[in-house]
């Protein structure tokens, strides 16, 4: 194909127009795209702005606010001035001992808030009054460093879920319905009734009921002259009256009965009649040995040797007799049966 002059000078016409063409619809796009991302810069913008005021205003807050007061650690005064209580029996495992020694080593922890004032203080105090198969749940908690150990709550949920009772209202009832007086007094009777209540849903007039049911007979007996309870408190207060009320009347009955016996008794005592005593006769029989009451001197050997071989008497050395047979030695001793002890001692010291 022959191309002519004219023909090049078209081609070269629409070259430039589709060249404008393009740069036009280039700058147009250009100028649209440069718009949007301004828009986005200028939102952007004035989210940072608001961030700003946001934080400027907590700022200020934060400079107005007074600084939090330091931790106070406890010293040695202050734990000085805790009262002094008397640890727990150590606890064991056994269920029905639970729910007593939980109660008293919180109300410790309250008595001396300065000696145990963190979870891991009191978590350990804890643990040092467990025992046998407590102690050997409490060791690996301690071995491997549980968190349970710096957070005191969380421990006494898993120590009441391993230990303590997992149905308390269904026991709680049970020993309710079985609860009974008995010779005990009625204060004890309702402490008891009291700590089992806690874990019943039980209304105020099934409450009544089932403590009136344990009573014993004779105060039953004598709640039926006073007025029906409107509480269940009044309902205590009403038996704890009428239960100390008999005891005093059955004092007052054995007070009255001792009196009347011992108003009953004889008032003169029989008479006891009085004995002398009397001389022992010579022939009675042997005398017996009478000791402390007169002092005997002992013969020497040569004197004792010369009233043998004379055949006289060892006593007092008379002829005629044998010591066992001489007659002042059983009048001397018949005089000292009828003496009195302190004639005897009178006399032996005058003869000193």
């Amino acid at each position: 194909m022959k191309w002519s002059k004219y023909n090049l000078g078209d081609l070269g016409g629409r070259s430039l127009k589709i060249g404008k063409r393009k740069s036009v619809r280039s700058t147009t796009m250009d100028n649209s795209e440069s718009n949007i991302d301004l828009t986005r810069i200028l939102a952007a913008l004035q989210h940072l702005q608001q961030e700003n005021v946001v934080l400027k205003d907590s700022v200020t807050r934060l400079q107005n606010q007074p600084p939090p007061p330091a931790p106070v650690l406890p010293t040695l005064a202050m734990v000085a001035l805790e009262p002094k209580i008397s640890l727990p029996e150590r606890f064991d495992g056994t269920r029905f001992k639970f729910r007593s020694f939980v109660s008293q080593v919180r109300l410790i922890m309250q008595l001396h808030p300065h000696r145990y004032f963190d979870d891991t203080t009191r978590v350990g105090f804890i643990g040092t009054l467990l025992t046998r198969t407590t102690a050997a749940w409490f060791a690996p908690i301690l071995e491997t460093s549980s968190p349970l150990l710096q957070d005191f709550n969380a421990f006494m949920a898993e120590f009441e879920v391993v230990f303590g009772d997992s149905d308390k209202a269904r026991t709680s009832a049970n020993k309710l319905r079985c609860l009974q007086q008995g010779t005990r007094s009625a204060i004890v009777y309702a402490s008891e009734f009291r700590q089992l209540a806690c874990d019943v849903n039980w209304g105020e007039a099934a409450l009544i009921d089932e403590f009136r049911c344990g009573l014993r007979d004779d105060v039953q007996d004598l709640l039926l002259t006073l007025a029906d309870p409107s509480s269940f408190s009044e309902a205590i207060t009403q038996a704890i009256r009428c239960d100390n009320r008999l005891f005093e009347r059955c004092q007052e009955k054995k007070i009255t009965s001792n009196a009347q016996l011992w108003n009953s008794r004889p008032t003169t005592l029989p008479s006891v009649p009085q004995t002398t005593p009397v001389a022992r006769p010579a022939s009675f029989g042997p005398t017996p040995m009478q000791i402390d009451i007169t002092k005997f001197k002992s013969l020497t050997k040569a004197k004792k040797l010369r009233r043998k071989t004379n055949n006289l008497c060892l006593y007092y050395g008379n002829p005629g007799h044998i010591a066992c047979q001489c007659p002042q030695k059983l009048v001397k001793l018949q005089v000292q049966a009828v003496e009195t002890p302190q004639e005897l001692e009178n006399k032996n010291i005058q003869s000193q």
